[in-house]
């Protein structure tokens, strides 16, 4: 997906503060989940995917205007996690500009406690590994 930065994604220094990143990360995630329509299949099973862990690779200063672009993808599946590979690619220079992994756990909602992800979820997610 493309993600406008915006005057207000900047900090003091005149580049996108590196929280941005992390916001991109979650813009990329969720529209990689509704696209793959693992979210509604999330929502109907009862459970949902929570974040548990996130890291971000900085690799070079974005400035505003520019357009990145946001990729994500699951790259593994565990009893009750999925982790999911990200990227943010600058249109303007063409870089790589961060990248990074994170792990999501399915919860029970009402329980508060991770589950193991159902049979007929992990094999939808499975078809949507990179």
């Amino acid at each position: 997906m493309d993600i406008q930065v915006q005057w207000g994604d900047q900090d003091a220094l005149g580049h996108v503060n590196n929280v941005m990143f992390i916001r991109y990360f979650e813009s990329a995630r969720i529209h990689m989940m509704i696209g793959s329509s693992l979210w509604q299949q999330y929502e109907q099973s009862g459970f949902t995917a929570v974040l548990a862990k996130i890291e971000c690779n900085f690799m070079r200063s974005v400035f505003y205007p520019d357009t990145l672009i946001a990729q994500c993808g699951l790259i593994s599946i565990g009893n009750s996690s999925l982790v999911v590979e990200h990227q943010l690619i600058s249109k303007a220079s063409g870089n790589l500009v961060a990248n990074g992994q994170g792990v999501m756990v399915f919860v029970d909602p009402k329980a508060q406690k991770s589950v193991r992800i159902p049979d007929d979820l992990r094999i939808l997610t499975t078809n949507t590994l990179l």
